[in-house]
């Protein structure tokens, strides 16, 4: 078999190719189809597939990007592919289980994605990766040549990418050549002791050293801006660590079960604590969170000794306007807390804390404006009511909260996030202010006694599985509304908005109870003469003396109206 050739004078992201001489099977590119001959589909300068049965590949100058999964439906045996200086990126899953044995890649190739040669199990010779600069973790596994390439090289290096040193033993100092340390480039090294980063190195991907047990020191240079995700993850042996001075976040999980951690220096150009960066920190005694800190989602361990230190001078550990924890409560001072004015954010599982069982009440000032997942989880309170400072939630923020029977949200809430309310057993009604427009996946999952919702007309993205396998479940909102909609495609019962007595009769000092559906948190309520009848905040209206006096009820900007009598 002879390697196919193409002989193309197309346009290709503007500009004009023309690709090597005439030789076998030589066809023209179609400018109107962008496929090059019937085999290579292209678009612009990406070779977005190919569906020919050659063995050996040659892909045609110009292209530039090869697609994800492009050689996926391949209908027979590839053993060598020429990829031209052009190229630039390997996309995710392009070469996958391919039959690949030999690979000439382009000088110029800079990204090699995900997976893209997983698999190509016969893959045994690449030419060069020399200019490589970002190639994905998985890009080469399951290859006998990544295998060979590790037992040649107990630090591999491609390009300017420290892609593997899982199998270095001892003190390392990597090379000057290297911009970045590879997602999980180190991970589970039980055998390297310290390692000294040169300042050349830029990023520092996620799990780089998770697991490397022995580790115990580690310098950083200030060149590096970026460190990934758990990429210091069960380090058990790292004590101390200065952090860089122009590094923006601090990861989730960076120091996660971090056990004999005891100090960590963070610069002030960092302005975000990810959750879980210091989970299971045990032995954390210093920890200086500078000013320009934004948003703290640690999860600290209330076992550290700083954590310790922290709560004995207040039960509310507050930095920065982010309340970070509350415990070291009791009985006698837990049942109600009052969130002091001034804080912006409670932070993921603040009300963890040890004693906060006790919690029966949490009264939240009008200066939050953000509340992070699963704050309230587990927590016995009955009430809540979020001020209309808040603008944003996360995930799970009150669930299993299994006492709270009602919940007024903030009105400027545009999104009601996935479990929100997963396993509030008491909830029996909810309004959903007209501010939210969205509810993301399972808000209610097991709130067995929720059967009434109320929506305004603004309401345009519900994920139907929110009202499925639940018995007796109304959903009330404007006529015509999206939520007519929902509640048909759900099997559930609708109701048209209404107030539910247009007349009433009531004796002096009689009461009679008003809502619009089922609400009594969002409606707001008027008397023609409050000194006939009036009326409170929730609908509840008292006779005063003889006479007809009008109530109206506004919710969502309409007015319901009922004329009541005084005998």
């Amino acid at each position: 078999m002879k390697i196919k050739q193409i002989i193309a004078l197309t346009l290709i992201g503007g500009s004009i190719f023309f690709v090597n001489g005439v030789c076998e099977n030589a066809v023209l590119v179609s400018a109107e189809t962008n496929t090059v001959d019937e085999y290579f589909q292209v678009d612009g300068t990406v070779l977005k597939k190919y569906t020919g049965h050659e063995e050996h590949i040659v892909v045609p100058d110009g292209i530039t990007v090869i697609g994800t999964k492009a050689f996926a439906d391949v209908r027979k045996e590839i053993k060598s592919i020429v990829l031209p200086d052009s190229v630039v990126e390997i996309k995710a899953f392009a070469f996958v289980n391919s039959t690949l044995e030999k690979v000439i890649c382009s000088k110029n190739l800079k990204t090699i994605g995900m997976r893209a040669f997983d698999g190509s199990k016969k893959l045994k010779e690449i030419s060069t990766l020399e200019g490589v600069e970002d190639v994905a973790s998985s890009a080469f596994t399951n290859t006998p040549w990544l295998a060979e390439q590790k037992k040649e090289n107990p630090v591999l290096i491609l390009g300017s990418v420290l892609y593997d040193a899982k199998n270095y033993e001892g003190d390392l100092e990597i090379p000057d050549t290297v911009k970045t340390i590879n997602a999980g480039a180190f991970s589970y090294n039980k055998q390297l002791r310290t390692i000294v980063v040169p300042n050349s190195v830029e990023s520092i991907g996620s799990n780089a050293f998770s697991g490397c047990s022995n580790l115990t020191s580690i310098d950083i240079p200030n060149s590096v801006t970026e460190i990934g995700a758990g990429a210091f993850y069960s380090c058990d042996n790292l004590e101390e660590i200065v952090l860089p001075n122009k590094l923006k976040t601090i990861s989730q999980g960076l120091f996660e079960e971090c056990t004999n951690l005891k100090k960590v220096v963070i610069p002030d150009s960092v302005t975000v604590i990810e959750p879980d960066s210091f989970r299971v920190c045990e032995s954390l005694e210093v920890l200086e969170i500078p000013k320009s800190v934004k948003r703290i989602d640690g999860d600290f361990s209330e076992e550290c000794p700083w954590i310790k230190n922290q709560l004995k001078k207040s039960p509310m550990l507050i930095i920065n306007n982010n309340l970070i924890l509350v415990g070291n409560l009791t009985e006698e001072n837990g049942e109600k807390i009052v969130i002091p004015k001034g804080v912006k954010r409670i932070s993921r599982r603040a009300f963890r804390g040890s004693g906060t069982t006790y919690i029966r009440k949490i009264e939240i000032p009008n200066t939050v404006t953000a509340i992070g997942t699963a704050a309230f989880t587990y927590k016995r309170i009955k009430m809540i009511e979020l001020p209309n400072s808040v603008k944003y939630m996360g995930e799970s923020v009150f669930s299993y909260c299994s006492e709270l029977s009602q919940v007024k949200l903030s009105e400027r809430l545009k999104v009601l996030p996935e479990d929100t309310f997963w396993g509030c057993k008491s909830l029996k009604q909810i309004t959903i202010p007209e501010s939210i427009t969205k509810l993301e996946m399972d808000p209610f999952v097991n709130c067995n006694t929720l059967k009434d919702f109320v929506f305004s007309s603004k309401m345009k993205s519900v994920e139907l599985a929110a009202f499925t396998n639940a018995k007796g479940i109304v959903i009330h909102a404007p006529k015509g509304s999206y939520m007519e909609t929902v509640a048909k495609k759900a099997n559930v019962t609708f109701k048209p908005l209404a107030i539910n007595k247009t007349k009433a009769k009531i004796k002096k000092k009689g009461t009679v109870q008003l809502n619009i559906a089922t609400d009594t948190t969002y409606t707001t309520w008027k008397s023609s003469n409050s000194s006939i009848a009036s009326v409170n905040s929730t609908g509840k209206v008292t006779g005063k003396k003889k006479g007809t006096a009008t109530i109206t009820g506004v919710l969502y900007g309409k007015k319901y109206s009922c004329k009541v009598t005084v005998r």
